[in-house]
């Protein structure tokens, strides 16, 4: 009888520990755990690299734009091709004159150029791919000026195109909301269009160098 007795007791406190652990494990599962942007960082035919972003620029890119970050990523293209300059046959007589007060300053657009909205409603790991995007530099003149002619003036292909294969993957656990934000790192260049040495308009062209890959978490959590 007393060793019955044991035995009942060991069989209850069995089911009341796994209770507990069952418990605990479904309380747990609905918290967001884990918010990572996977990206394929394999540099076989790969047109950019990743460089690591500090605490302090990290933190001034939250003030910047006012909500915390959960993960970024700095995106910096890589000049495999750089633009040789050509010889233009410039029958117009054409010129460029730089003119930007401070040359080869890098900006951090604050215009949202790719933006992902996710909501995970279930209490698991789901996750989102996002595939190719292209950036593209690009220049602003009230003339039909040939592109070479600014090209060579400023020393890069204002009409390139970069398509960069992101090949990411974001993935969230728990009941979340994530926006997903591409901005893009330029230089700006102001420059004058002469022609038989008068000044006839002013332009702009933009060199796009990188792209910052921002992830921002919602904390408010439904029910």
């Amino acid at each position: 009888m007393k060793n019955l007795i044991i035995l009942f007791a060991l069989i209850f406190l069995t089911l009341a520990f796994l209770e507990r652990t069952a418990y605990k494990s479904y309380s747990e599962g609905g918290k967001v755990s884990k918010q990572e942007v996977k990206l394929d960082e394999d540099q076989d035919n790969k047109n950019f690299e990743i460089l690591e972003v500090t605490s302090d620029e990290k933190k001034q890119m939250e003030e910047s734009l006012g909500y915390e970050i959960a993960e970024i990523k700095h995106i910096r293209l890589l000049d495999k091709d750089d633009y040789t300059k050509e010889d233009v046959n410039n029958k117009e007589a054409y010129t460029i004159e730089n003119i930007s007060e401070v040359k080869d300053a890098l900006e951090f657009d604050g215009r949202d150029v790719y933006e992902l909205i996710y909501k995970n409603k279930k209490y698991k790991e789901a996750g989102i791919k996002i595939g190719n995007k292209i950036l593209k530099n690009d220049y602003m003149v009230d003339l039909p000026i040939d592109a070479r002619i600014i090209s060579n003036a400023l020393g890069f292909d204002v009409k390139e195109k970069h398509k960069i294969d992101l090949d990411l993957e974001l993935k969230i656990e728990g009941k979340a909301f994530a926006t997903l934000s591409l901005f893009l790192e330029i230089n700006h260049y102001d420059f004058e269009v002469h022609k038989n040495g008068r000044e006839v308009s002013k332009g702009r062209a933009k060199k796009v160098v990188g792209a910052y890959l921002i992830v921002r978490k919602d904390e408010r959590n439904e029910i």
